[in-house]
């Protein structure tokens, strides 16, 4: 049967577990993805809300994350929002250089650019 996030929506696409399997056999066989350089702590620290809601898409060139907010602010669900300058110390850790937009914009993108992340 066909699943998806987590999220209290309704699914609006046909994903499978076998789907998702190939996906990882395909990520493994590109090297996009190494079971034996994959830090769980790591991965399971950043994966909450609270702690940035970052994923690692393809490990050391492409990184997911919550859109943030210029202010620090509660949801309904009872986490903060994270600001720009609250990824920016992780960013600059690992080398994050360029952040694209994919969302409506909630913060200023010079609180990124300051710090010389484009």
């Amino acid at each position: 049967p066909p699943w998806h996030d987590a999220t209290p929506t309704m699914c609006h696409f046909n994903l499978t577990i076998l789907d998702t399997l190939r996906g990882l056999y395909r990520a493994r066989e590109h090297k996009f993805f190494d079971f034996h350089h994959f830090n769980v702590e790591e991965y399971e620290h950043f994966e909450q809300v609270e702690n940035g809601d970052l994923n690692w898409c393809m490990e050391g060139r492409f990184v997911a994350f919550a859109g943030p907010h210029d202010e620090r602010k509660c949801s309904p669900g009872g986490y903060y929002n994270l600001r720009p300058e609250d990824y920016t110390p992780y960013f600059k850790k690992r080398n994050v250089a360029l952040v694209v937009r994919c969302n409506k914009p909630y913060y200023d993108s010079k609180k990124f650019t300051s710090q010389g992340i484009e």
